[in-house]
């Protein structure tokens, strides 16, 4: 039981974790102007520039990731709550595992909700742009941090 509770709340900060990665893109473009990228905000103008899509698809998209954004909100806010609750904490290495498989399943998510209004390849780099571009943030990605400081100690 205490496995269950410790997966649980694992599982609760990892989401909360990349639904703040994945949810700060979603306004990033018509926010920033002419700045582009600040802090975890994707300039969407660029890559919608660069998928060619009609103003029609651009408000379809934005409908769509506004639409991902409230629904993570709330996922967040749930998984907060069990997190808080939980007595047990997981180790790095565990929350590590269980942070890539939500941001995974986050993007697969995105990537099928983007489907019903943008093309497979569309969707796809739409996706993979702003995966790239909203992992960082003030220290930069997670993982080159873990992987840096593996690579010191060898």
């Amino acid at each position: 039981m205490s496995t269950m509770k410790k997966k649980i709340a694992a599982g609760g900060l990892a989401l909360i974790l990349a639904t703040a990665a994945v949810g700060a893109f979603a306004k990033g473009g018509q926010e920033n102007g002419d700045k582009g990228e600040r802090r975890g905000n994707v300039n969407l103008d660029y890559i919608y520039t660069e998928l060619a899509l009609s103003e029609e698809q651009q408000a379809d998209v934005n409908a769509v990731l506004e639409a991902f954004r409230d629904q993570t909100r709330e996922d967040m806010k749930a998984a907060m709550e069990e997190f808080r609750d939980a007595e047990e904490r997981p180790s790095r290495e565990e929350m590590a595992e269980i942070r890539e498989a939500h941001r995974a399943e986050l993007l697969a998510s995105l990537t099928d909700e983007l489907n019903t209004v943008l093309t497979a390849d569309q969707a796809e780099d739409l996706v993979t742009y702003i995966d790239a571009h909203s992992q960082g943030g003030p220290r930069g990605p997670q993982g080159d941090r873990a992987k840096n400081s593996s690579d010191d100690e060898s």
